[in-house]
């Protein structure tokens, strides 16, 4: 049966257990966890092989605990074994020191108190003042990118804090805005301007002191919502020549229909050999009529196409091939083209000759002598004479065994005289023959 297991999350699991009968083939075995199939994944792999049935599954994981069944059924009856299967969750966060001797100098330096330093007296700055004024486009078009600078003193002081406002209302930040301040250069960047962004910018920088301003404004040009003129002007004469077409071509005459004939009439085909590979062809015209039909017929009956006989008709070529001819395809054959008009036709013969069925002569002449010669050669020798065995002993008897249903079992034991040609072997079960099987084998050596 499956035996229970306790393992520690990214191990991997194996259960096994023995089933029997082994050689069953309508036995089918299922697995269960927590009474639920057991959804087939790359993790898992079942094996079921002579009687072993195992399920392993790689780098178990939390929701890998619970019960485990194994379900064997046949036409006769079912048996089932459990296992329980616990996983031990590993830490997430390891809270243990990975060099504890170094744990205590760590301390011991976190502990350790610098004497306090002196206070450095508190730096007094003045009031902003702009010693560059805000400057900037006065004038952009809609789409185009806008840029304002100017330049503030103190620049080393912490609390000094730049605002910008347009038409006296705080800008509000967005991803078309971004705004700099940086050792005393502050800075506006409009990505793309729309017409909304008129109107007067102003800078505010204020400290502890006081605040200064400095401001400019803008003016956007906006452009029309509908672009009624062309990008490429280059190109609108050339797209209007596409766009009218070329002049239309006149129609040609539709050309009278035509009666088929042939060009090229087939040629007769005497003295084939049995096997050979055949091709009849001929050209007929008009080689362009979507109406004309290609007919085949031999001794006057309509031939019957196979993987043998192939037909083709393309661009007022037709053809027949043969792949291997045989003596019933001795012949008359005709070509038959038809169309609304009339028709043509065109024959030949075919004569085919039976192949020798069984080839007398030899196929190397220039070594039959030589094989005469070594078949008229004698070889002489010592007569053997005949040997008289004795009847056959045995001088090592089978010995019983007892085993369990599904072991192999193995008889062996030694016979006296084992060079006797005549001496035949034959084992019995329960005084009748043993019947022939794939699972019994019998053998003799010496």
């Amino acid at each position: 049966p499956l035996q229970n297991l306790e393992l520690v999350e990214g191990q991997s699991a194996h259960l096994e257990c023995r089933l029997i009968p082994v050689g069953d083939p309508n036995l089918k075995v299922e697995w269960f966890i927590n009474e639920k199939p057991l959804q087939p994944s790359s993790r898992h792999q079942t094996t079921h092989d002579f009687g072993y049935v195992a399920l392993d599954i790689q780098y178990v994981r939390p929701d890998d605990n619970g019960i485990y069944t194994c379900r064997a059924h046949n036409e006769l009856g079912e048996a089932v074994t459990t296992a329980s299967v616990k996983v031990q969750t590993k830490a997430f966060i390891e809270l243990q020191s990975h060099h504890p001797e170094g744990y205590e100098k760590i301390q011991e330096m976190e502990n350790y108190k610098q004497a306090p330093l002196p206070e450095a007296p508190e730096k007094a700055f003045e009031k902003p003042v702009f010693i560059k004024p805000l400057y900037g486009p006065a004038e952009v078009g809609e789409g185009m990118p806008a840029h304002f600078e100017a330049r503030v003193v103190p620049i080393g002081d912490p609390d000094l804090k730049i605002q910008w406002f347009v038409n006296g209302v705080a800008l509000k930040q967005g991803s078309r805005f971004r705004d700099i301040h940086d050792f005393g250069m502050v800075s506006l960047d409009i990505a793309s301007t729309i017409a909304e962004d008129s109107g007067v910018y102003m800078c505010k920088a204020v400290n502890k002191a006081g605040e200064a301003v400095t401001s400019t404004s803008m003016v956007v040009r906006a452009r029309g919502g509908v672009l009624g003129e062309s990008q490429h002007p280059e190109a609108y004469i050339q797209l209007k020549k596409f766009e009218l077409g070329p002049a239309p071509a006149p129609e040609p005459e539709p050309a009278q229909p035509r009666a088929p004939f042939f060009t090229e009439h087939l040629v007769s085909l005497d003295n084939l050999i049995e096997g050979q590979y055949i091709h009849l062809e001929a050209r007929v015209e008009p080689s362009n009529d979507e109406k004309l039909k290609i007919e085949w017929y031999k001794n006057g009956k309509s031939l019957v196409c196979g993987t043998r006989i192939r037909t083709t008709c393309d661009f007022g070529l037709v053809s027949l091939d043969i792949v291997t001819v045989r003596p019933d395809d001795s012949g008359i054959y005709t070509c038959r083209a038809v169309n609304e008009v009339g028709e043509a036709i065109t024959t030949c013969s075919m004569k085919v000759e039976d192949r020798e069925s069984i080839i007398y002569r030899s196929q190397h002449p220039e070594s039959l002598p030589k094989i005469l010669e070594l078949e008229s050669t004698q070889l002489t020798g010592p007569e053997q004479k005949d040997i008289l065995y004795e009847k056959p002993i045995f001088i090592s008897p089978l010995n019983n065994i007892e085993l369990k249903e599904g072991e192999a079992a193995h008889f062996e034991c030694r016979i006296e005289p084992y060079r006797d040609p005549t001496l035949k072997i034959e084992f019995q079960l329960n005084g009748k023959p043993l019947p022939a099987a794939t699972r019994f084998t019998a053998s003799k050596d010496f």
